[in-house]
């Protein structure tokens, strides 16, 4: 196919994708028909040398089990909404994987048929499919559709997607996308990766994830037989002040205030935390506010930043400054009934949730639990929290490992999220986090207060 393909060579296309579209909706009701499964092409790796060759790395998905292998020359990063997004170091193509959870259940031909809906409802674009088909993997069967996106923004682009059964529910979906004069490169090292997809236990995984949340039951009933209003009130810090560095550069700072008080006629631990961190020549001030009631029938919290520019802009004469741009997020759980209300510049949007019945952590306990965690109990607790980035209920893990001089916590928090490393002394003040390419560590306010005068 041409680059600028003619209105004859289009419509031709075209003609083909509805040909397609008919081809898969004849073959599901003959399946439906006479119980004969519509074909089904085996994924195999293709057989000329790729560009990129797999490496004997393998991307795993900690949720559901996933994996599959990495092409060379490429670097993994974690992209807003996605489990991990591939991107090649020459920037030949990049490849996203998503978990789709559709609002009804979908049978794999049916998320075929939504995805080329979705793909043909996107808006100033024309989108040419040029393959929808299913293929067998390890133990499963998948859907690949390929398009051609002749008038996208940027010049003609090759767009592929693998849509890979989770559960009865939910899907994985590869998407890999590069300028269309790159698809004969590409094109196969999709093939390639798609054709790697294993799958690992599910039930190892699940027993995996009950193991954990037996830690954290067992935890709490220890903290119970002990007091747990008394053991969490014997462990707040006062006042804590951190440096968060990149690249030895500080880029932010955090200050932490724990106490116990009152809120509403209720007792309980209240937690502040006031943040300002430098992005992009920007900087972001954030005021968080968090309260457990003692009783634990009760947990509120507010969340709000605002972004400034570095440099203050000044308005013109007789006009009003301009306004900062500021998201408030709040959380409000009476019982068993949680309240998120977000209020950014799109407008307000609530989203109601029910607690789960087992391994649910408070948002003041996510702040506190390095200094209530048992060092005497090394292992990974599991638990269920709200997720402020994430914007949901994500289950995350803990695992606490002792040292001579103090101890560590490993964090993800979500199954598929980086590692954050933490190291505490045996007084459980923390020396050192990492996450990536940041580090926080320890500060007293004096240091904090001369290392950002005047900015």
């Amino acid at each position: 196919m041409s680059m600028h393909p003619t209105i004859r060579k289009q419509c031709a296309i075209v003609t083909a994708a509805v040909l397609t579209l008919t081809i898969l909706l004849v073959a599901r009701a003959r399946a439906a028909d006479d119980g004969t499964p519509p074909p089904v092409e085996r994924a195999t790796a293709p057989d000329e040398p790729l560009v990129r060759p797999l490496t004997d790395d393998r991307w795993e998905d900690h949720a559901y089990g996933m994996s599959f292998r990495l092409p060379a020359m490429a670097r993994t990063s974690r992209a807003e909404g996605s489990l991990v997004e591939i991107i090649d170091e020459q920037k030949l193509y990049t490849l996203t994987v998503k978990n789709k959870r559709p609002p009804k259940l979908l049978t794999l031909d049916a998320a075929i048929l939504s995805g080329i809906d979705e793909m043909a409802h996107q808006q100033n674009t024309n989108q040419l499919v040029e393959a929808a088909h299913k293929v067998a993997l390890s133990d499963r069967q998948a859907g690949v559709l390929k398009f051609h996106s002749p008038q996208a923004l940027g010049g003609p682009v090759f767009v592929a997607f693998g849509i890979v059964p989770i559960d009865m529910a939910s899907f994985v979906v590869l998407e890999i996308r590069c300028d269309y004069d790159n698809r004969e490169k590409v094109e196969p090292i999709f093939d390639a990766v798609l054709a790697s997809v294993e799958f690992g236990d599910l039930k190892e995984l699940q027993e995996v994830r009950r193991k954990q949340l037996d830690m954290t039951r067992s935890w709490r009933q220890a903290m119970a037989d002990g007091g747990i209003n008394a053991t969490i009130e014997a462990a707040l810090i006062p006042e804590q002040w951190y440096r968060i560095i990149e690249k030895n550069k500080d880029v932010g700072y955090v200050n932490i205030v724990q106490k116990h008080g009152e809120r509403e006629l209720r007792k309980g631990t209240i937690v502040t935390v006031r943040s300002r961190v430098a992005v992009k020549g920007k900087y972001v001030d954030s005021l968080d506010q968090y309260f457990l009631s003692d009783d634990d029938e009760m947990e509120a919290w507010s969340q709000r930043a605002t972004e400034r520019p570095e440099i203050a802009v000044l308005a013109p004469r007789g006009k009003a400054a301009p306004q900062n741009p500021t998201i408030v997020k709040t959380g409000i759980r009476t019982g068993p009934h949680l309240t998120i209300t977000i209020d950014d510049p799109t407008g307000k949007h609530a989203t109601e949730y029910v607690r789960p019945d087992v391994g649910y952590l408070s948002q003041v306990e996510s702040w506190l639990l390095p200094q209530i965690l048992p060092i005497n109990r090394p292992g990974t607790y599991g638990f269920y929290y709200y997720n402020p980035e994430e914007r949901k209920i994500t289950f995350r893990t803990d695992k606490v490992i002792p040292a001579l001089t103090g101890y560590t916590v490993i964090t993800r928090l979500t199954p598929n999220a980086p590692e954050i490393h933490a190291n505490f002394d045996r007084q459980r003040q923390l020396i050192e986090k990492r996450a990536g390419a940041t580090r926080v560590i320890s500060a007293t306010r004096e240091q904090i207060e001369g290392l950002w005068r005047g900015r």
